[in-house]
C-alpha cells in the first residue's frame, strides 16, 4: 500500500506555474502562464490551486487520501517557495516601475523612458502583481505630441491656477511611497463630479470589478486592492486625511508598502484639524456635460488621448527625476518629499519651480495669501513654452 509520502512525492508539479512567497507581504503568490499564453502573478487562492494540482494528477481523483495529500504538498510547496519583493509601483535606485498590464512594466528613469517584460524583473526578484480590481492600464505611445497642462485644463473645465495644481498633483501621483496631498475636487454638478473620478481613475488606477468603499473592518484591506481612493463622504474624508496625512504606514497586500493618491469629493473644514487640511490640494472643475452625446464624445475623445497622456506624464515624470536632487525645498512635514517632487515637476512644466509653490501655498485651507507671484506666473502661462512636453525619450 502507498502510503502518505510516496503519494505527496508522487505528485506533478504543474508546469504552468510557479510558487513564491511576498517578501513584504507575508503572503504567498503563484506565476502562472494563462490560458492565452500571457504570464501573470497573483495571490494564491489555495481551492484553485489545489484543483489545478489535481488536474495535473487525475489518479488523485479516485485517491480518498486526494485532499489531505494535495495539502501536505502544497503547504511543502509554499514552505520552500522563493520569496520575492512583491509590489504593484515601486520606487527603487532612481527608476519609478509602473505594472501596467501585467505583463509590461513601465520604467522611468532620468530622462528615460522604457517598457520591458514583466518575468524580466520576476527573474530579478520583483513580482509585479495586480488584485482584482485593477484594470490594465494603457501602453504610453509617443506618435502624437500633447501639452500635458492643456490637456488637463481642457478635460477638467479648470482656471489656469487650478490647472497649475492639477497638472503638477497628477504627475506626482504616479510617484510611490511618498505622502501626497488629499486632491479635493469641489463641485456642486454631479455630473461634473463623476466625470472628474472617471478622468483621474483611468489616468492614474484603472479599475475593473466592484466600487470598493471604507469600513472600520476593512479599511486596509481596501488600501490593498487599489492605489488612488475615492472618499465620498465626511467619514472618508477624516478617514484619508488621518491614515494617508497622519505619517502612519499604508501596507498589506498586493500594494507592498505604499502610500497610495487620495482624492475626495466631501469637505468640511469645520470638522477636522487645521494642520491636516493644510494638506489637502483643492481645484475646482467646471467642465459641463449636459447630455448624453456629449458625454460619449468626451469619454471617446479621452480615450483615444489616454495612450499620449500616459506617454507626457512619465516624459514629464523623468526630466523632473533628474532635477529632483539638485532641489532643495522648506521642511514641510510629511509632505516634504512631495514637495520637492512637485517643485521640480513645476520647474519642467512651467519654466519655474516657483509656480506650483505659489499656486499650493495660496490655495491651502487657512494658508497665508500670496498675490505677488500671480503677474509672473499669467505672464509665464500667455507666453507659450517653447519644447513640446511630449518628446520622445529613449
Amino acid at each position: 500500500m502507498t502510503n502518505l509520502n510516496e503519494k505527496i512525492e508522487s505528485i506533478t508539479v504543474p508546469d504552468y506555474c510557479d510558487v513564491f512567497a511576498g517578501y513584504n507581504t507575508g503572503f504567498y503568490y503563484a506565476s502562472c502562464v494563462n490560458a492565452d499564453g500571457i504570464y501573470e502573478v497573483g495571490s494564491i487562492d489555495e481551492v484553485d490551486l489545489a484543483n489545478a494540482i489535481k488536474r495535473s494528477n487525475p489518479s488523485l481523483y479516485e485517491d480518498e487520501e486526494a485532499d489531505e495529500v494535495v495539502e501536505a504538498f502544497i503547504q511543502g510547496w509554499m514552505d520552500n517557495a522563493d520569496a520575492k519583493y512583491v509590489v504593484s509601483r515601486m520606487y527603487e535606485d532612481s527608476k519609478i516601475f509602473y505594472n501596467l498590464d501585467n505583463t509590461n512594466v513601465a520604467v522611468v528613469e532620468p530622462n528615460k523612458l522604457s517598457v520591458i517584460d514583466m518575468q524580466d524583473l520576476f527573474d530579478e526578484g520583483f513580482a509585479f502583481v495586480k488584485s482584482k480590481h485593477m484594470g490594465n492600464q494603457v501602453l504610453p505611445r509617443s506618435e502624437k505630441q500633447i501639452d500635458l497642462v492643456d490637456k488637463v485644463g481642457e478635460l477638467f473645465g479648470l482656471s489656469i491656477e487650478d490647472t497649475v495644481l492639477l497638472s503638477t498633483w497628477l504627475v506626482a501621483a504616479f510617484v510611490p511611497h511618498i505622502v501626497k496631498p488629499v486632491l479635493y475636487v469641489n463641485s456642486e454638478s454631479v455630473d461634473t463630479l463623476a466625470w472628474a473620478k472617471y478622468v483621474l481613475e483611468y489616468v492614474v488606477d484603472p479599475v475593473k470589478g466592484e466600487e470598493l468603499y471604507f469600513n472600520a473592518e476593512s479599511d486596509h484591506a481596501v488600501l490593498a486592492k487599489r492605489y488612488l481612493h475615492f472618499g465620498y463622504n465626511i467619514k472618508d474624508l477624516n478617514w484619508l486625511l488621518w491614515h494617508n496625512l497622519g505619517n502612519e504606514g499604508l501596507n498589506g497586500g498586493d500594494m507592498g508598502n505604499m502610500r497610495n493618491a487620495m482624492v475626495t469629493f466631501d469637505l468640511a473644514m469645520k470638522n477636522f484639524d487645521i494642520d491636516l487640511l493644510a494638506k489637502v490640494l483643492t481645484v475646482s472643475p467646471k467642465v459641463e456635460l449636459s447630455n448624453r452625446e456629449e458625454l460619449a464624445e468626451a469619454i471617446a475623445s479621452f480615450e483615444e488621448d489616454r495612450p499620449y497622456i500616459l506617454q507626457a506624464i512619465f516624459t514629464v515624470l523623468s526630466e523632473a527625476m533628474a532635477i529632483k536632487d539638485s532641489i532643495e525645498v522648506e521642511y514641510a512635514g510629511v509632505l516634504t518629499d512631495f514637495m520637492q517632487w512637485a517643485t521640480a515637476i513645476s520647474f519642467v512644466l512651467f519654466g519655474s519651480k516657483d509656480v506650483f509653490t505659489n499656486a499650493y501655498v495660496e490655495r491651502k485651507p487657512f494658508g497665508r495669501d500670496v498675490n505677488a507671484w500671480k503677474a509672473n506666473y499669467l505672464e509665464l502661462i500667455a507666453t507659450k513654452r517653447e519644447k513640446l512636453l511630449n518628446t520622445k525619450i529613449a
